[in-house]
């Protein structure tokens, strides 16, 4: 899309900031600035929701040998609502929101995005998403506005070598692994007394947790190239495990897992050659009058 008049509304804005909202620290405004960035404002993107908790039908386990991780599958208790699918919709609504905002400002994007999810009242979840529009000095703009998680700085850094921000994703995930007699063994030590026997590892936890962070991981990348991005960076993984009822082996237990993750993707672009070459030493006087 080609630029507007350089005597447009939207030109002055991105200039001058509106007044409204932060546009960032001083060396966050110049550091945009020099890869043709110009900050226009704070953009907000909420929702605030109730949370019902997952509830499994099935571990998958019948007994004997050992428990396999079961991924997805969660319910949310008393419906037949998919819970990584539910919650995802959710955090996404926030994230649709951010843009609308970006779009209402005219805005190309928006930059150093911050997620705070706050409990309120126990079932009420807050979700706030904060970051800096910016509008792009080019001849062409963005048909859809990028999100990213990426500070100002870091977005410099990574357009100077040939990595533009796409968009800001996430994604949830449950997984569920029986107690087997392995597990309820090792667990019994870790819960005992004896302080030498608590640095055990339970290796069917780890394996529950290891494969709930790789769906997750792999989730986001797909996310990424539906995009067209070709990578995404991820922010760290938010798991929660906790002991539920098995449904499969009555008197057994369950744990039952469920992460949250967000992602940054990237594209890559073709940089300019011919850039401006760094000196190892900066001189602080004019050295051609010392010579004389």
């Amino acid at each position: 899309m080609p630029l507007r008049p350089p005597d447009s509304a939207r030109r002055r804005a991105a200039r001058l900031g509106d007044g409204i909202g932060p546009l960032g620290p001083v060396g966050d405004v110049a550091a945009l600035r020099g890869v043709g960035l110009d900050p226009v404002g704070e953009v907000l993107g909420c929702v605030a929701s109730t949370v019902a908790p997952p509830h499994h039908a099935s571990c998958g386990h019948r007994g004997g040998g050992t428990a396999p991780v079961r991924l997805g599958g969660a319910l949310l208790q008393g419906t037949a609502v998919p819970f990584p699918e539910r919650e995802q919709l959710s955090l996404r609504t926030a994230v649709d929101r951010l843009r609308a905002e970006v779009v209402a400002r005219d805005a190309d994007g928006a930059v150093g995005v911050t997620v705070s999810i706050e409990r309120r009242d126990g079932a009420l979840r807050e979700v706030v998403l904060a970051g800096t529009a910016v509008w792009a000095r080019s001849a062409v703009r963005p048909a859809r506005p990028f999100l990213t998680a990426l500070s100002a700085a870091d977005v410099a850094g990574s357009m100077r070598t040939g990595w533009a921000p796409v968009d800001l994703h996430v994604t949830a995930q449950v997984a569920v692994r029986h107690e087997d007699a392995d597990v309820e063994q090792l667990d019994a030590l870790v819960q005992a007394r004896d302080a030498r026997r608590r640095n055990l590892e339970i290796p069917g936890f780890t394996d529950l947790t290891n494969q709930l962070r790789a769906s997750v991981r792999e989730r986001l990348r797909v996310a990424a190239r539906l995009v067209g991005a070709d990578g995404v960076l991820v922010a760290p993984i938010t798991v929660h495990t906790h002991r539920v009822e098995c449904l499969t082996l009555i008197g057994r237990t369950d744990r039952l897992s469920f992460a949250v993750a967000w992602g940054s993707s990237l594209a890559r672009f073709a940089v300019r050659s011919g850039g401006i070459a760094a000196r190892p030493v900066l001189p602080l006087v004019d050295v051609s009058a010392v010579a004389r």
